[in-house]
C-alpha cells in the first residue's frame, strides 16, 4: 500500500508539472486531491498553500495557512505567508501591520536576516497601498538600510575579504553586473535582453548572476549574450559566497533587478560590491540602499 505522504508529494509534483505546461485546471485537480491525505506537518500545508496561491485560489491557500498556524501560532514564516495572501486579496494595510510587527520581533530576537526579509516584504506591500499605511516607506527603507549595512559588514569580516582598492590596469570595457532571479520568460528578462543584444562590446562587458531556476527560451537567449565565464548560477550560494564571487569579478557597476521581491539578494549589496550600484526594473519601491 502506498504511504499517504508519498501520494501527497507525488500529486503535488504532478500539479506543478501540469502548471509548467500551462494546464492550471489539471494542477488544481492534483492539488485538490492532496487535501484528502495531508501529512500532519507544517511544511506540507505551506507547500500546498503556495501551490494554490500560484493559480489564484486564495481561499484554499488561506485555509491551509490558517490550519498550519493552528499547529504553530507563533511561527513567523507562516505569519508572513498569511500577510502575503492578504496582499493578494487587496488587504495590504493589514499585511503591512503584520510584517512590521514581525520585523520588530525578529530584530529584538537578534534574527537580523528574517528582520530584513520582513522589512523588504513591507516595502513591496507598500507598492500596493500607496499613501495609506500608517508607516512611511522612507522610514521602513531607512530601517532596512541600517540593519542591512550592519549585517553586510559582519559577513565581510567573517569571510575576511579586504576592502576594494584601486585597480591599476590598461583601459578596458566597463564591467557591469546584473543580479536577478528572473533571467527567463519574465518582464525583467524580456526588457534586459535587448539591452544586452545591442550593447557596444568595446564599451562594457556584462556579468550575470542568476538567482533563479527556470531555463526557458529567454534564459537561453540571455546566456548567449554573455561569455560562459561571466554567467554565474548563484541560487544555491549563501550570501557570503555570493559576495565573494561578485567582489572577485571586480565590477565597476552592479545592477539589482529584483528589488525586494521573492528572489531578491539585495541585502548583499548593502556592502558596496562595485564602484557604483543601482536598482532597476524589478521593483519601483525604494531599495533602501545608500549606493
Amino acid at each position: 500500500m502506498v504511504h499517504a505522504d508519498t501520494t501527497f508529494f507525488n500529486d503535488l509534483k504532478m500539479g506543478h508539472r501540469a502548471l509548467s505546461e500551462g494546464n492550471a485546471g489539471l494542477a488544481f485537480e492534483c492539488w485538490s486531491r492532496c487535501q484528502s491525505y495531508m501529512p500532519p506537518n507544517i511544511d506540507a500545508y505551506r507547500h500546498l498553500a503556495h501551490s494554490f496561491r500560484a493559480i489564484g485560489h486564495l481561499a484554499h491557500a488561506r485555509g491551509l495557512i490558517q490550519a498550519a498556524l493552528s499547529m504553530a501560532p507563533d511561527d513567523p514564516v507562516l505569519q508572513s505567508d498569511l500577510a502575503n495572501l492578504l496582499i493578494d486579496r487587496g488587504e495590504s494595510d493589514t499585511a503591512i501591520e503584520m510584517l512590521v510587527l514581525l520585523a520588530n520581533s525578529s530584530e529584538a530576537a537578534g534574527d537580523t536576516e528574517n528582520a530584513l526579509g520582513f522589512l523588504g516584504n513591507t516595502l513591496m506591500a507598500m507598492e500596493y497601498s500607496p499613501g495609506r499605511s500608517t508607516y512611511s516607506s522612507n522610514t521602513i527603507a531607512q530601517k532596512w538600510e541600517d540593519l542591512a549595512s550592519t549585517w553586510a559588514k559582519a559577513q565581510i569580516t567573517r569571510i575576511q575579504i579586504p576592502e576594494r582598492g584601486p585597480e591599476l590596469e590598461a583601459p578596458r570595457p566597463l564591467r557591469v553586473g546584473f543580479i536577478s532571479g528572473d533571467l527567463c520568460d519574465h518582464p525583467v528578462g524580456f526588457l534586459l535582453l535587448p539591452v544586452l543584444q545591442n550593447r557596444n562590446p568595446t564599451l562594457w562587458r556584462p556579468y550575470l548572476y542568476d538567482n533563479g531556476s527556470r531555463q526557458d527560451r529567454t534564459h537561453q537567449q540571455l546566456r548567449a549574450c554573455v561569455a560562459d565565464q561571466d554567467w554565474h548560477t548563484v541560487g544555491t550560494l549563501d550570501d557570503s559566497a555570493l559576495m565573494k564571487k561578485i567582489l572577485d569579478d571586480r565590477l565597476d557597476v552592479l545592477v539589482d533587478l529584483s528589488g525586494h521581491s521573492g528572489k531578491s539578494r539585495l541585502r548583499v549589496m548593502a556592502y558596496r560590491l562595485a564602484g557604483k550600484q543601482l536598482s532597476w526594473l524589478g521593483s519601483s519601491a525604494t531599495p533602501g540602499l545608500p549606493t
